[in-house]
C-alpha cells in the first residue's frame, strides 16, 4: 500500500476496469467513485475497493459492505489506543484534510503499534487510510470509509466526540437542504448546549458559524465567532 513498486495496480480495481464494469452491468460510475475511490497506490490511476465495487454491483446498491471484513474488527482496538494527538488528527480527517504520517517507525508488525505513526500506518495497510507518497500524507478516501470510520469511534470510549461529529453532520445537512430556520439557529444553539465543551481535547481552533435568513428583507446573513476556551 506504501510501496507497491510495478503491483500498484494488482492491488485494487482501476478506473478504466470500474468504468468498464459501470457500464456492462448499468451502475451509475459516479456513485460507485463516491463510495469506493480515492487510493492513490504508486504510480498507477486511481484505485477502488475491489471487494465492496463487487458486492455494489451484485447488490445493486452502494453502501459500506466493511463490516463483513475483518479489517472492520481489527481497526477498534488500534484507534481505542488513543496516542497522543490521534483524535485531533482523525477529527482533521473526517473534515477533508490530510495528516502527515511517517511509515518508517511501523515494524511490519501489526501487533506492535506502539505510537499514532503506527496506528495510521496500520490504518493505510487496512484501507481504512489512502497514503500519498509524495506528501506523506493520509487521507480518508471516500464516504464508504468516512462512514465506518464513524462507525468505528462510536464503537470507542469517544462517546463525546462521535456526538460532536453527529451533530456537526446533521447541521451540514440542514444548510445543504436549506433548511433555514435550523442553521439560523446555529449560534444559540452552540452556546446553549455547549458543544465545544464536548470537544475539550481537541487542540486547535474552533469557529462558531451561524447563518440566519429573513424572511421580509429576503437576505441571508451570516455570524462567525472564534471560540475561546
Amino acid at each position: 500500500m506504501i510501496a507497491p513498486a510495478n503491483l500498484a495496480a494488482c492491488y485494487g480495481f482501476t478506473e478504466s476496469e470500474v468504468l468498464a464494469l459501470a457500464k456492462r452491468h448499468n451502475q451509475p460510475i459516479e456513485e460507485l467513485k463516491l463510495w469506493y475511490d480515492g487510493y492513490n497506490i504508486g504510480n498507477t490511476e486511481s484505485i477502488y475497493n475491489p471487494y465492496s465495487v463487487m458486492r455494489a454491483i451484485k447488490c445493486g446498491t452502494c453502501r459500506s459492505y466493511w463490516t463483513s471484513t475483518s479489517a472492520y474488527d481489527s481497526v477498534n482496538t488500534y484507534i481505542q489506543m488513543n496516542f497522543d494527538g490521534l483524535k485531533d488528527d482523525i477529527i482533521r480527517m473526517l473534515s477533508g484534510e490530510r495528516v502527515y504520517v511517517d511509515t518508517t517507525e511501523f515494524l511490519n508488525d501489526m501487533r506492535i503499534v506502539r505510537s499514532k505513526n503506527d496506528v495510521f500506518t496500520v490504518l493505510i495497510h487496512l484501507g481504512y487510510l489512502a497514503y500519498d507518497g509524495d506528501t506523506q500524507e493520509c487521507y480518508i478516501p471516500n464516504k464508504e470509509v468516512a462512514d465506518e470510520m464513524n462507525n468505528a469511534i462510536k464503537a470507542t470510549s469517544w462517546t463525546l466526540l462521535a456526538e460532536s461529529i453527529q451533530n456537526s453532520r446533521a447541521l451540514l445537512y440542514a444548510t445543504i437542504a436549506g433548511k433555514e430556520q435550523t442553521v439560523a439557529q446555529a449560534i444559540d444553539q452552540i452556546k446553549r448546549k455547549a458543544y465545544p465543551s464536548k470537544i475539550a481535547e481537541y487542540t486547535g481552533e474552533i469557529l462558531l458559524v451561524g447563518i440566519n435568513y429573513d424572511k421580509d428583507t429576503k437576505q441571508h446573513t451570516c455570524r462567525i465567532e472564534k471560540f475561546i476556551k
